[in-house]
């Protein structure tokens, strides 16, 4: 059952340097759902917009109306705190996270019997969710690199984002791609544990061991890999499953069981991508990241885009070089140094090299300028003439 949202116009976070008392103040709700609800609010700390995020888990939590505040259920007290001081810390961990693809978070705190974290407004638009006239992977490549090293930046703060989908990711008018809405976040010690693993997840862009508590042990960042190559695919193809979306895990995963040659994903669907423009190597990363069994997948964001880089260098032409190319400045030196770690491969432009010397040697020498034949073949043709008239001058005599 879906928590009520709070009211417009109530103050969260108490602070007495501030004149209303708080430092946010509701100003509508965004959006609704499993986890938690998103709220549009004003800080007037920073006197600007921001979003808020509240914990509210329909099947654990009840709203007091009266006085605003989410209630436990009955006998899930101990589950409620659980996931309340979960949040706060996850949050203060993604606050660590500093990448120009991962949303800022400003503060986190207890407070209505629930957790809140207050994030950075972004003004963008959500990631399509299928393919455009007119975009193709020269418009989306420096996209798609830049959401890759945001997530490894992520992955290297022991976070998994667990809900990556086009609607999670904002892309600002700036071409940067920023994840946002990290609710179902888990970090490496939950991963350890089954409790309470699986309560949101997006059908379809969930791997398996999101969808099944038995599998919850699974989760890790190749999970998130999973989610990240599911959306980057839809920009260029039409998914398989009902109304264009992709198809759900679980029935992926009744099919590799049973028919794994059903599977739409593996027979021929990098073929697909392959002629709407995505490059072979990606095309092929793509469709491991999406194969039903994690331990088929690649593990990190490193060996996801090693796996590329490692296709584009088999597939380069023998008289080819790269030649490198500018990386886009990004804002911080701290942005930078998180790039770094897990910098995209960048397909760069290829030129001709000079031919070998057996290919030299069986071309046509070409020289400028007008054709001069040499001194001394001129030399040899006037020796001839002169022979030939000595000679005719003789038999003439006699």
């Amino acid at each position: 059952m879906a928590v009520i949202p709070i009211q417009p116009g109530t103050r969260l976070l108490p602070d007495a340097t501030q004149p209303s008392g708080a430092r946010f103040i509701i100003d509508k709700t965004l959006s609704a759902g499993g986890f938690g609800i998103t709220y549009l609010a004003s800080d007037a700390q920073f006197e600007d917009r921001c979003v808020i995020k509240e914990l509210a888990l329909g099947e654990l939590m009840g709203r007091d109306t009266e006085r605003g505040t989410l209630v436990a259920v009955n006998g899930r007290e101990t589950d409620v705190e659980y996931w309340v001081e979960k949040v706060v810390r996850e949050a203060r961990l993604l606050n660590r996270v500093r990448h120009e693809g991962v949303i800022t978070v400003r503060a986190a705190w207890k407070e209505r019997g629930t957790a809140y974290y207050a994030m950075d407004f972004i003004e963008g638009e959500e990631v399509l969710t299928e393919p455009r006239a007119g975009w193709d992977w020269n418009a989306w490549r420096p996209v798609v690199e830049r959401m890759y090293a945001a997530l490894g930046a992520i992955h290297a703060q022991g976070l998994i984002h667990s809900d990556i989908k086009p609607s999670n990711i904002l892309v600002r008018p700036t071409g940067y791609p920023v994840f946002i809405d990290f609710g179902t976040a888990r970090t490496s010690e939950d991963l350890r544990k089954t409790r309470l693993t699986t309560v949101a997840f997006t059908p379809g862009y969930a791997p398996v061991e999101l969808e099944s508590r038995d599998k919850a042990g699974d989760v890790g960042p190749w999970s998130d890999l999973y989610s990240l190559a599911m959306t980057v695919m839809g920009l260029f193809v039409v998914h398989p499953g009902l109304d264009g979306g992709p198809m759900e895990a679980r029935m992926r995963d009744a099919i590799a069981q049973h028919a794994p040659a059903s599977d739409p994903y593996i027979a021929g669907f990098a073929d697909k991508l392959v002629a709407a423009g995505v490059p072979r190597s990606w095309a092929e990363m793509l469709v491991a990241s999406v194969q039903p069994d994690h331990r088929n997948r690649p593990k990190s964001v490193e060996d996801a885009l090693a796996m590329a880089k490692e296709a584009v260098a088999a597939a380069a032409p023998v008289q080819s070089v790269p030649v490198p190319e500018v990386a886009p400045v990004l804002a911080t030196p701290m942005v930078e140094a998180a790039a770094a770690d897990v910098a995209p491969v960048v397909a760069t432009p290829q030129v001709e090299v000079a031919p070998t010397p057996a290919a030299a040697q069986a071309a046509p020498l070409a020289v400028s300028g007008p054709t001069v034949k040499s001194t001394s073949s001129r030399n040899v043709l006037i020796f001839i003439l002169l022979v030939a008239i000595g000679i005719a001058l003789l038999f003439g005599c006699e």
